[in-house]
Order: structure tokens, then C-alpha cells, then sequence
């Protein structure tokens, strides 16, 4: 009966423990709007992944929530001609 009433108590007290922290994460998540802000939550953050190939997107951050930002590439516009490219015949 003692033994019962042990387990109990370490049960209650290791759902309020995972309980609390899960809401903590969800709290402290969704103040979190941006790629930048994502970066710099420290614990918060479950990956970051750059990609160093051609695209859009340059990075991604997730959260342990599931959120996910991306930082996208920013697109340099040239608004130079193109110079035309021929062949002359001489």
C-alpha cells in the first residue's frame, strides 16, 4: 500500500513537471515572430538549417514548438542594361 501511494506522488509529480514545461515552451514560442528572433531564442530552438545552394531561401529556424521561420535571399535588382553579346565578322 505504501509502495502504491510512492508511485503515485513521483507520477503526479512527473506529469506537472513535463506539463509545466511544455507550457512554458508554447508560451515563450509564440511570442517569437521573426527569423532573427528565432535565432536568438537560445533553448527555444530545436534546428537551423542554411542552405548554401541556389534559391529563395538562404536559412531556416524551427522551434521545439514546430514553428519555422525562413530568412529568405535577398534579390539584388540590376536595373543596367544588358550589354549585347555578338559576333563580328571581319
Amino acid at each position: 500500500m505504501q509502495k502504491q501511494k510512492i508511485i503515485l506522488i513521483i507520477g503526479i509529480l512527473i506529469l506537472t513537471v513535463v506539463g509545466s514545461l511544455y507550457w512554458v515552451v508554447k508560451n515563450e514560442s509564440a511570442q517569437i515572430t521573426t527569423f532573427e528572433e528565432c535565432e536568438k531564442a537560445g533553448w527555444l530552438v530545436r534546428n537551423i538549417r542554411v542552405y548554401d545552394g541556389f534559391g529563395p531561401v538562404e536559412a531556416e529556424c524551427k522551434l521545439w514548438s514546430g514553428k519555422s521561420f525562413e530568412k529568405a535571399v535577398k534579390q539584388q535588382s540590376t536595373n543596367k542594361p544588358k550589354a549585347k553579346l555578338g559576333s563580328k565578322n571581319r
